[in-house]
């Protein structure tokens, strides 16, 4: 049990208000997010490749490929560079082999496949007409996300 010591300075009450309002502010936060459309940060693009308008959250894909690195240090290094990721995915989407690559985007060195990295990025488009489009042929369309 609680000695007079251990309870908080304020009525259980006012605590009970307190969390009401936090649960509000959150809400009001997350609605706020939502509108302004940074649900979507994790996309690359804010325009639409195929018809340049503004991008719809709900529409992206992913587009991902295996890139072949000399060694660990390069992993580490690839594996932290969004822009990098975005360089490689541009150039060997499509490609079905594993690594895309034969030699190491950081060093130039002959790339590993003990040390390949996935290299995935998500493109956001303006309506599900787009993203279809995007979607049966992502190499044809790729050069266009900015």
């Amino acid at each position: 049990m609680l000695t007079q010591a251990h309870r908080l300075p304020y009525p259980q009450s006012k605590s009970k208000t307190h969390r009401k309002s936090m649960k509000s502010i959150f809400a009001i936060l997350a609605a706020c997010l939502a509108l302004t459309g940074l649900a979507a940060a994790d996309a690359v693009n804010t325009k639409c490749p195929l018809s340049g308008k503004d991008v719809d959250a709900a529409q992206k894909s992913d587009v991902s490929v295996n890139i072949g690195l000399c060694c660990e240090k390069c992993q580490a290094k690839f594996s932290g560079d969004a822009k990098m990721k975005l360089e490689a995915v541009k150039k060997y989407v499509g490609s079905t082999e594993k690594p895309a690559n034969k030699e190491c985007p950081i060093s130039s060195k002959p790339a590993k496949a003990e040390t390949a990295a996935d290299a995935k990025i998500t493109v956001a488009f303006c309506c599900e007409k787009c993203k279809a489009e995007f979607d049966k042929d992502p190499k044809k369309h790729m050069a266009k996300v900015k």
